[in-house]
């Protein structure tokens, strides 16, 4: 397994915008996001916030660490359904369906350190994003301070499980905040 995720880091198609953004001397971090079935859906967050990369107010340009995702199966965006006879809404009602579920991005809240804290906010008010199909084995690159969340797993069966490759500028690390320090690999 070590042998396959090195070389999934190391050489995925996505490494030359990893090298662009934070140089050669990137360190990455794997981990799995697993969504079971029924799971609800995440609370919106950063993996990281404003920091000494940053300053107060709008951030820098360049980011600090950057995530890439990695569905192991298929993810299709939500659906718009009718709702279920006998349900609590109302009688030609629609409800969002969202299968195994997918990962909602609010575009350009990465440059300011205030978007994290607004919680709930960014999907009633503000112009969330989902990111659309993705294939197993496709690939979605982000900024690490941008907030997103985990849509509900309510597919009757199946998990969602997403390879999460954390590259981190040198100098940079994580891993009390979210990882822990049990790795599965580490370059």
């Amino acid at each position: 397994e070590d042998a396959l995720l090195s070389a999934v880091a190391v050489r995925g198609a996505w490494v030359p915008l990893v090298h662009a953004a934070l140089g050669h001397d990137a360190t990455c971090q794997p981990s799995v996001i697993c969504s079971r079935p029924g799971a609800p859906a995440g609370r919106w967050h950063a993996d990281g916030g404003h920091t000494r990369y940053t300053f107060i107010g709008a951030s820098a340009d360049a980011p600090y660490a950057l995530c890439v995702f990695v569905p192991l199966v298929g993810l299709p965006p939500p659906t718009l359904t009718d709702a279920p006879a006998g349900a609590a809404e109302a009688v030609g009602a629609q409800r969002w369906r969202h299968g195994l579920g997918c990962t909602v991005f609010w575009p350009g809240s990465h440059r300011f350190s205030e978007c994290p804290h607004l919680g709930a906010a960014a999907s009633t008010r503000l112009r969330s994003v989902v990111s659309g199909t993705l294939e197993a084995g496709d690939a979605l690159c982000y900024d690490y301070r941008l907030v997103h969340c985990g849509s509900p797993n309510d597919a009757e069966d199946g998990e969602r499980p997403i390879l999460q490759l954390t590259y981190l500028r040198a100098g940079y690390a994580d891993r009390a905040r979210n990882y822990g320090y049990d790795e599965l690999w580490c370059t």
